[in-house]
């Protein structure tokens, strides 16, 4: 799963930056062997995603980026990510939300005329007017920095905590990019179930 995840984004990145805790000692092993590019930083405790950005932020500012994309390890994608960063600079976005088609299961991003208006909370029923959040994201160097800076607490959702008040307080551009397919595994136990449950 994580090498799905690093063959689509480690082309399209002048810098990959992985954040490990759980099995750590295993990932660094592989990383080290098959992707000796990819820059790998131990969190020793599970912070969740925007709590591990956040964690980032003062080595990100050393490599002075224009975006940082934020991707999931355990996430199956059928998409060119190089065609979500090209979005979200032509769109001129603070923040793209990569997305799937709207479902109950998911926080879902409430559109209008292509940006972001709300976000409902998982269970919402599937909205016409709506795209599923994969919790994954592309954002604009500036706004990620200041806004993931302010925030006082570490162990953080990216989504919940980070991208809701942003869309919340209607002083952002965001967009999305929606992809074709998408699968949130979280284990491999789930990607045999899936293999499975698709012959």
């Amino acid at each position: 799963m994580v090498d799905h995840t690093l063959e689509q984004c480690v082309p399209v990145s002048d810098v990959t930056v992985v954040t490990v805790s759980y099995r750590a000692n295993m990932f660094y092993s592989h990383f080290t062997r098959f992707w000796p590019s990819v820059v790998i930083k131990h969190e020793a405790f599970l912070l969740n995603t925007g709590g591990s950005v956040k964690h980032q932020i003062p080595y990100l500012a050393t490599l002075q980026p224009t975006a940082v994309m934020v991707l999931a390890a355990d996430h199956i994608r059928d998409a060119n990510l190089a065609d979500a960063l090209r979005r979200h600079q032509q769109q001129e976005h603070d923040v793209t939300v990569i997305t799937s088609s709207p479902a109950a299961e998911h926080n879902q991003i409430i559109l209008e005329n292509g940006l972001a208006t709300g976000y409902t909370p998982i269970g919402t029923p599937a909205r016409d007017d709506a795209e599923s959040s994969t919790g994954e994201y592309v954002f604009s160097w500036p706004v990620l920095a200041s806004w993931v800076s302010g925030i006082s607490v570490d162990v953080i959702g990216l989504g919940d905590g980070i991208i809701a008040p942003m869309i919340a307080s209607r002083a952002f551009r965001i967009g999305t990019f929606r992809l074709r397919q998408w699968i949130d595994l979280g284990t491999p136990e789930r990607l045999n179930e899936h293999a499975q449950r698709d012959r």
